[in-house]
């Protein structure tokens, strides 16, 4: 005969595998938030973007290209020689997608990239357009928006107010500022 008493443990798997229905759906709710919230700044959205040009370069040769940059692809385009990116042959600006605005040949001062240009449709998805200017003058490069030739626009829709249908960047002679102010956090 045995004597001995008659003890049931409870294991924690056991207990997480006893949560049938109600329990494994809260817990995959869980998860699934969890995963969203690590996904980033959320959806981008297309704007027309705006491009003046200083009238102090009004006779110089200055291009200006828009590039659409995917969020994989951004430490590439922040580290990248300007100065090596406008030389003759370049392969990263042969090879970018991009959109040209050529002050050279027109003499308007203003150039809009418009939403509806089939450019955004090649840019689906991009997380950036960087603004890259070829100015007059010598510039040291530098990494990101620190070098003076490069502005990075994001395109996330929380970086910019509600109603902001379209981004103004200016060109000038120091390089490019965003006119456009982005959202305060």
């Amino acid at each position: 005969m045995n004597v001995s008493p008659s003890i049931k443990t409870c294991h924690p798997a056991r207990g997480l595998l006893r949560l049938n229905g109600v329990g494994l759906w809260i817990l995959s709710a869980l998860l699934l938030l969890a995963g969203c919230a690590t996904k980033g700044p959320g959806p981008t959205r297309a704007r027309a973007i705006h491009i003046e040009l200083d009238p102090a370069l009004k006779n110089q040769s200055v291009l200006v290209d828009l590039v659409g940059v995917n969020e994989a692809n951004a430490a590439r385009w922040k580290a990248y020689s300007m100065t090596k990116y406008w030389s003759d042959g370049d392969p990263m600006r042969a090879d970018a997608t991009k959109w040209t605005a050529n002050f050279i040949s027109q003499p308007s001062l203003v150039r809009t990239l418009a939403v509806s240009d089939p450019i955004w449709k090649q840019w689906q998805g991009d997380a950036y357009v960087f603004v890259l200017a070829d100015l007059p003058g010598k510039f040291a490069d530098q990494p990101g928006a620190q070098d003076p030739r490069r502005q990075i626009l994001p395109l996330f829709k929380s970086a910019w107010p509600g109603g902001t249908k379209e981004l103004k960047v200016r060109v000038q002679q120091s390089g490019i500022t965003v006119v456009t102010p982005l959202r305060v956090q």
